[in-house]
């Protein structure tokens, strides 16, 4: 069985006590044996145990959706740059594009915030870009 105490300066220890009861032949309790053994270290580190395992939980589950996040936020980005580009120069409707880039770009700090907390590498969601291979000379 497990119990708790209070010691008398106040300190909270937890116990654990195993016993048997020996009986005579009338089945009458004649002794008991037992032992009691401070456990107070081992509930503090299953305590310890389990709340890191709650916040693992917590940062794998915060890094998938921030994955998920990035991947839109990625999409909503490419999207806008390739409106802003197709559209025509309409001050209105540019500045309307900016603000939507203003936002994706708060996002994707949220998003690198979010995959900071659960420790997993940082990833800025940028529309990919177009590269023309170089060409060396031998």
């Amino acid at each position: 069985m497990d119990f708790r105490i209070i010691c008398p300066d106040g300190e909270v220890r937890s116990l654990f006590t195993q016993a048997r009861v020996f009986t005579d032949a009338s089945g009458t309790p004649t002794r008991l044996l037992g032992t009691l053994m401070d456990i107070t270290e081992r509930k503090q580190l299953e305590v310890q145990f389990l709340h890191s395992q709650k916040m693992d939980s917590i940062g794998t589950l915060t890094g998938g959706i921030a994955h998920d996040f990035n991947n839109i936020m990625t999409g909503i980005m490419g999207y806008t740059d390739l409106l802003s580009l197709s559209l025509p120069d309409d001050p209105s409707t540019k500045a309307d594009l900016s603000q939507i880039q203003q936002l994706a770009d708060r996002a994707a700090k949220l998003t690198a915030q979010l995959l900071s907390f659960s420790r997993q590498q940082a990833m800025v969601p940028r529309p990919p870009s177009i590269s023309t291979p170089s060409l060396k000379t031998p």
